[in-house]
């Protein structure tokens, strides 16, 4: 299904980006997305200088439909969203300083520049390398998308029969081994980890300036990553059933 942009507050110049950035994302749950006007925001007091009004006043590409997205239709707005800001500034056209999920968004001041696209041989190699650090780490490589919204990055969805060891033992085993194919694609890159439930185990994503982890309630006990803060009602892990 092709993906309906309204060009809102923007040009047909940012139509036909989008129209090209959206081609090379190929398949996507994004159905409509809306160009806006977003003048800068400051906290109250602050008296900002006119290159910092300039620097945060544009655009931002809002998401419509699906209303709020899941992880993986916020990960590809953020896509996107930072291509569409690097090809406006090439072209000398109003920039993009925001994307919005509809439930929430952020700036894009600091969305470092992806490198150029990796050659054919090197997708396949990449695809290769990929599926064989999952066999290695124990899981099944259930599906693998590639992208190039501008460079190329990649999106895997591994399948485990034991959630609590995977995350333990075998997952960072499984992103060490990946390491350079996230580099080569910018940092820019999509993790999903699954088991028999219908809620995933782990969602990893990083695009742009901006990344996000969430891990399924029952397995917070065997979180492989460390946190720096909780939320406020949030509860401690509790005792895993597996380990402890």
């Amino acid at each position: 299904m092709r993906v309906k942009t309204v060009v809102g507050d923007g040009s047909a110049a940012h139509q036909q980006l989008l129209d090209e950035i959206f081609a090379g994302l190929g398949s996507t749950e994004i159905e409509l997305v809306r160009l806006e006007e977003r003048a800068a925001l400051f906290e109250a007091g602050h008296q900002p200088t006119p290159d910092q009004i300039s620097a945060g006043s544009g655009l931002s590409l809002r998401l419509l439909k699906p209303a709020g997205g899941n992880p993986r239709v916020k990960w590809e707005m953020r896509l996107v969203a930072g291509a569409l800001k690097e090809r406006a500034r090439r072209d000398r056209l109003t920039q993009i300083v925001w994307v919005d999920f509809g439930s929430g968004g952020h700036s894009l001041e600091g969305t470092h520049v992806v490198s150029g696209p990796l050659s054919e041989s090197d997708v396949e190699r990449m695809r290769v390398e990929i599926e064989g650090a999952a066999a290695a780490s124990g899981a099944t490589l259930e599906r693998l998308d590639v992208l190039r919204p501008l460079g190329h990055t990649w999106a895997a969805q591994l399948l485990v029969q034991e959630p609590h060891s995977y995350l333990r033992r075998r997952l960072r085993g499984f992103l060490a081994a990946v390491e350079a194919w996230e580099e080569r694609c910018g940092g820019q890159r999509y993790l999903e980890v699954r088991d028999a439930q219908q809620a995933p185990v782990l969602v990893h994503t990083q695009a742009g300036n901006a990344g996000s982890s969430s891990l399924r309630v029952d397995l917070k006990c065997c979180d492989p990553f460390v946190r720096v803060s909780r939320g406020m009602f949030e509860l401690p892990p509790g005792t895993c059933p597996v380990f402890d």
